[in-house]
C-alpha cells in the first residue's frame, strides 16, 4: 500500500470518533455539569443552587436562549420575569427548537401565583420552585433534574455506539453525515467518506475463530478510532466488516492523509492473515469520495460514491485506497 506523510497541520486536533461516556446516574450533582441561569439578577439564584456548578448566566430571554443553542447545557434556572419577554415566552421558544427541546427546565415562580409554576409545567418544564426559594429544595430539585440529564445523556451515548468496536453505529453515522451535508451546503465546504473493509474477513474468521476475529475488529476499530485528528470526524462501524468514516470540512487532500494514517498504523500493527491472499497480514480496502461545494442532499451521493470506489479498490486487487479521480476509478 501506498505511504503518505503525516496529516497536515489543520487535521492534528485531538482525535474524537465516538461519545465521551458521561457521569453514570448518581453521580454526584455539581460535578461540572453546566447549569444555565435565566434570571434578571441571577446572584440571588446562583447563591440557592448548593453544591459548586459549572454556572452560566443570562440577564434577557434573547441571550438565554442564544446560549442555550450554543453551550448546550444539563439544566436550564428560568425566572418569570425578564427585561425583554416572559420566562413562559423562552420556555415556550425553548422546548420548539430541536438544538434545545431535550435540555430540562426548572421554572422560579412566584409562591403567590403558584399556577404560573403550574402553567409552566404545561409548557414543558421539567419542575418548578417556587420564591421565596428555600435552598434545601432548590439543591434537591437541581440534583435530582442533573442526575436524569446524565442518565439520559449516557442512554443516547449507548444508542449511537457499536457494542462490538465501541465506534459509533451505522445509524449514528447517517444522521451525522446528514446534518454535515447540510451544513456545508450553507457553509459552502466540502464532506468526505471513507468506506473501510477488511479485506478476505471472512476466510480470517474461518480460519482463526470467533474470539480472535471480534478481537481484531476491534482492534481494527480503535485503530480508525485514533487515527482521525478532529472532534468533528467520525468513525463508525458501517457492516459486519466495513468501518465509515466521516470528514466534514476537508478538502479531498487532507482526506485523503486521514485515510492513509489510518491504513499506515493498521500496517504498522503487523496482524497475521494466515488466510489472506492479499497479504500475510489483516489489510483493509477504502473508497474514498468528497462532495462538490454546495452539493445538495443529506450524504446518500456522495455514501454511494465512495462504496463504489471501495469496489473498484477490491476489483483492482484489495489493499489500497481508490478515490474521486483516480487512474483506478
Amino acid at each position: 500500500m501506498q505511504t503518505s506523510t503525516p496529516p497536515s497541520a489543520e487535521d492534528t486536533s485531538a482525535a474524537t470518533s465516538a461519545p465521551t461516556p458521561a457521569p453514570a446516574d448518581g453521580a454526584a450533582p455539581g460535578s461540572g455539569q453546566p447549569i444555565l441561569v435565566i434570571a434578571d439578577g441571577s446572584d440571588a439564584l446562583q447563591a440557592q443552587l448548593g453544591a459548586p456548578h459549572s454556572v452560566l448566566t443570562a440577564a434577557s430571554g434573547a441571550d438565554g436562549l442564544e446560549m442555550a443553542r450554543q453551550h448546550h447545557p444539563d439544566l436550564v434556572m428560568l425566572d418569570l420575569m425578564l427585561p425583554d419577554m416572559t420566562g413562559f415566552e423562552v420556555l415556550r421558544r425553548l422546548k420548539v427548537d430541536a438544538r434545545t427541546a431535550e435540555i430540562p427546565v426548572i421554572f422560579v415562580a412566584s409562591q403567590a401565583f403558584a399556577s404560573d409554576g403550574v402553567r409552566s409545567l404545561a409548557l414543558g418544564a421539567a419542575d418548578f420552585v417556587t420564591t421565596p426559594l428555600q435552598a434545601p429544595v432548590v439543591a434537591a430539585r437541581v440534583a435530582t433534574q442533573l442526575r436524569l440529564s446524565a442518565y439520559r445523556r449516557e442512554v443516547e451515548e449507548l444508542s449511537q455506539q457499536d457494542a462490538a468496536t465501541g465506534v459509533a453505529n451505522r445509524r449514528h453515522f447517517d444522521r451525522m453525515l446528514a446534518m454535515e451535508c447540510r451544513r456545508s451546503q450553507r457553509s459552502q465546504t466540502q464532506v468526505s467518506v471513507a468506506m473501510v473493509e477488511l479485506d478476505a474477513f471472512g476466510a480470517y474468521h474461518d480460519r482463526h475463530g470467533q474470539a480472535l476475529a471480534a478481537e481484531t475488529l476491534r482492534t481494527v476499530a480503535q485503530t480508525l478510532r485514533t487515527s482521525i485528528r478532529r472532534p468533528a470526524d467520525l468513525a463508525a462501524r458501517y457492516a459486519d466488516d466495513r468501518f465509515a468514516v466521516l470528514i466534514p470540512d476537508t478538502r479531498p487532500g487532507n482526506a485523503r492523509k486521514v485515510v492513509q494514517a489510518f491504513c499506515d498504523a493498521l500496517a504498522a500493527l503487523q496482524i497475521p492473515h494466515a488466510a489472506s491472499a492479499v497479504a500475510p497480514r489483516v489489510t483493509v480496502s477504502v473508497g474514498l469520495a468528497t462532495t462538490e461545494v454546495g452539493e445538495d442532499g443529506e450524504g446518500e451521493a456522495v455514501a454511494q460514491r465512495a462504496e463504489a470506489h471501495l469496489q473498484q479498490a477490491r476489483k483492482a486487487g484489495h489493499n489500497q485506497v481508490v478515490a474521486d479521480g483516480d487512474a483506478a476509478a
